[in-house]
């Protein structure tokens, strides 16, 4: 480069570069290591509001860092609430990380019983995700066409994996509209 700010740019962004490969890499390990084997779950009782709370402010943190400014509302309703701490917490932080890059301005998570089962919701306040693309966004590696571009970041394996916890929790993982006018993805067991 002519210049060292030309250069310290292009350093920037090879540097940008490796930290996404990175990123990538240590997805597709977690993500094959989540396909091909179903651990032994350790089920054990969790106390809603402190980890819904400790999960909100994690998604605070990466709001901060990227330079996002979105309010996150915690709404714990849910007594006996029971699951593997460390796996539902993956699938959780991998919703609000999605949450907290489409969001506009909030993002409300909760917990409830209803119907005998126990629902994580995350909703957010952006722009939705069209009814046609709901469930195939649940396929590694899927993506909306808009979202395939370096600011909104992802790899499309996020949602992959909430599912297959969801799943061997006995549950499932859907999309749907939010009540804030952007989407709501819940996570049921």
């Amino acid at each position: 480069a002519p210049t060292a700010e030309e250069k310290d740019r292009e350093l920037h962004l090879m540097n940008s570069a490796i930290d996404q490969l990175d990123d990538l890499s240590t997805e597709l390990l977690e993500y094959a290591r989540l396909d091909r084997e179903e651990p032994k779950l350790d089920i054990a009782p969790i106390d809603a509001e402190p980890w819904l709370n400790e999960l909100a402010d994690e998604a605070r943190e990466v709001a901060s860092a990227t330079g996002r400014d979105v309010q996150i509302a915690v709404h714990a309703e849910a007594a006996g609430l029971e699951g593997d701490y460390r796996y539902l917490s993956r699938a959780a932080a991998n919703l609000l990380h999605n949450a907290v890059r489409y969001a506009k301005h909030r993002i409300e998570l909760s917990v409830e019983n209803r119907d005998g089962k126990r629902w994580l919701h995350v909703d957010d306040d952006g722009a939705g995700i069209p009814a046609a693309e709901r469930e195939r966004l649940f396929e590694p590696f899927a993506r909306l066409d808009d979202s395939r571009d370096r600011q909104s970041g992802g790899f499309g394996i996020g949602l992959a994996i909430v599912r297959q916890i969801a799943r061997w929790h006995g549950g499932s993982a859907t999309i749907s509209e939010s009540g804030l006018g952007g989407t709501r993805v819940s996570l049921t067991w």
